[in-house]
């Protein structure tokens, strides 16, 4: 299923579109300067002009009538309106509007007699936005201007609220008559009409007569052709992954010890350079990884010397000592990118909150914000002064468009409260789980079944509320790949790896060796022992 990322931004846009009800003339002049003819060539009156005030629902029209570019579209928007949420990796069951007919508004010479075509749309606007409002009168008096249909209408406020709304559009309309709504006439409806059908979808939702439990999930299956249609993209382990690194550029994998996220940064560094990950590289394919794929490894001695430039000793051919400028190792590996700008790059961070973020990154932070990568985001770096003639930074350091960044990073390590937040927000944050880790690792492993049993119920009893921990204390299954290095034998597994590690977290604790004898219980379950 989806995970809808797209939520976020469409529900968060809605609210910040409210500012602009009483400045619409602001808002057009935003939306005319800040996005080419072409983009927007839907966007104008009857002698080519452009409109001077807009609605709300035809902002959404911008990044809502072609499939491409949308994530370009949806970067910009974010920028323009200060949004917080994440710039949308997937769009799923999101219908798409009608190229030359997406405005909301039609030519001034075709509007209502009355002038308050524009009134009555940012009225409907703000009213759906709250629960508690009947839209009776407003979407009524909506429904009758010029170039507004049952589709358009209901497309608009599924874009602001989805999960209160439904959009009629014809994937829809096929899916709900593939569900007993045939006898419907969806293109003829009031908001009475409307308000009734959703009520009955959700009913038969909530009895199981329709196998979605959501209005985006719904659409996403008829855009789909039905739920069976869309499991295969979802079933793909390292997709979600991709497309939030390719949507973001900076990626940080976050989850409890043990989930095996540095072993993901690199699956999903040759999920990117290879476009599959491959069980073994041959002697070319693992040059060309280390070529593409960089690995670094933050720790509180490391600097911004070591990451982007800096002063070295050298000895003359006197034997003087003297220094000179050296590129760090994210310099150099953004050098080697620059030269192969059509092949992907990607540079790993390995526990990225251990160091010192302000420290090591410097200027950089403008830099690798997604937002501004290639150069329009040059900065100039400390040593600039000091760049030779010929250099590819000579003019000022920027991040190429294809270098892409992976972090890691574990929840529980106390550098982690220090993470600076301007840092935090230039990144996509995914988190792996201790139950997906063992997906991926379970066909490694011996006695599979029984690590899952044993790991479950340890999980389980991190998480009782009586130990003062949480999910984030949780064991992943890279532990248990060890128990190839033991025979399959738990109790030296729980002996030399877990017991060490589950002390740490209950050190302090009155009653902490009463808590691990229940750690340990439960580890042992009532399974019988590999080891019997």
């Amino acid at each position: 299923m989806s995970s809808f990322t797209w939520i976020p931004f469409y529900t968060e846009l809605a609210s910040k579109l409210l500012q602009y009800k009483t400045r619409r003339e602001d808002l057009a002049k935003l939306i005319y300067s800040n996005f080419e003819k072409k983009e927007i060539k839907f966007l104008h009156d009857y002698d080519g002009s452009d409109f001077k005030e807009l609605d709300p629902f035809t902002v959404y029209s911008v990044f809502n009538r072609s499939m491409k570019n949308r994530i370009g579209l949806t970067q910009r928007i974010k920028e323009l309106f200060g949004l917080k949420a994440m710039v949308p990796v997937d769009f799923e069951g999101i219908p798409v509007q009608s190229p030359m007919n997406a405005s909301y508004i039609t030519y001034s010479e075709d509007r209502s007699p009355d002038g308050k075509d524009v009134d009555r749309l940012w009225k409907l606007f703000e009213q759906a936005q709250d629960e508690k409002s009947n839209l009776s009168k407003v979407f009524d008096a909506v429904l009758k201007q010029r170039s507004i249909a049952i589709p358009k209408l209901t497309m608009g406020l599924y874009y602001i609220c989805p999960n209160r709304f439904l959009a009629l559009d014809g994937n829809n309309r096929g899916y709900l008559e593939h569900y007993g709504f045939d006898d419907w006439d969806f293109l003829h409806l009031t908001y009475s009409d409307y308000s009734e059908l959703l009520e009955l979808v959700r009913e038969k939702m909530k009895k199981k007569e329709i196998m979605e439990i959501s209005f985006p999930e719904f659409s996403a299956n008829a855009y789909a052709g039905g739920r069976d249609a869309i499991i295969d993209y979802y079933s793909n382990p390292f997709q979600v992954y991709i497309d939030l690194l390719k949507a973001n550029h900076n990626l940080i994998l976050t989850g409890a010890p043990g989930t095996g996220k540095t072993y993901l940064a690199k699956q999903i560094a040759q999920k990117i350079i290879f476009g599959e990950v491959k069980d073994q590289l041959t002697e070319e394919e693992q040059t060309q990884f280390n070529e593409q794929c960089g690995f670094v490894q933050f720790h509180p001695s490391y600097d911004y010397s070591d990451f982007v430039e800096g002063l070295r000793p050298r000895n003359d051919d006197n034997g003087n000592v003297g220094f000179e400028r050296k590129d760090g190792v994210f310099k150099k590996f953004c050098k080697e990118a620059l030269l192969e700008s059509d092949k992907p790059f990607v540079f790993i961070i390995d526990e990225i909150n251990r160091g010192e973020i302000s420290k090591i990154f410097g200027e950089l932070f403008f830099s690798i914000d997604p937002g501004y990568r290639g150069e329009k985001g040059m900065v100039q770096t400390q040593y600039q002064n000091m760049i030779e003639d010929g250099d590819a930074f000579k003019k000022g350091f920027y991040v190429p468009e294809n270098v892409y960044i992976i972090g890691t990073m574990n929840d529980i390590d106390r550098s982690v409260e220090s993470m600076d937040f301007a840092m935090r927000r230039r990144f996509a944050w995914k988190e792996v789980t201790a139950e997906e880790s063992y997906e991926a690792m379970k066909d490694k492993m011996v006695h599979a079944e029984e690590v899952k049993k044993r790991m479950t119920a340890l999980n389980n009893a991190i998480c009782d509320e009586k130990l003062g921990l949480n999910k984030s204390y949780q064991i992943g299954a890279a532990y248990f790949l060890k128990l190839d290095e033991y025979d399959g034998d738990f109790d030296k597994l729980w002996e030399y790896h877990l017991r060490g590690l589950l002390s740490e977290y209950l050190r302090g604790n009155r009653d902490a060796e009463k808590q691990l004898a229940q750690l340990k219980k439960a580890y042992d379950g009532n399974t019988e022992s590999q080891n019997e």
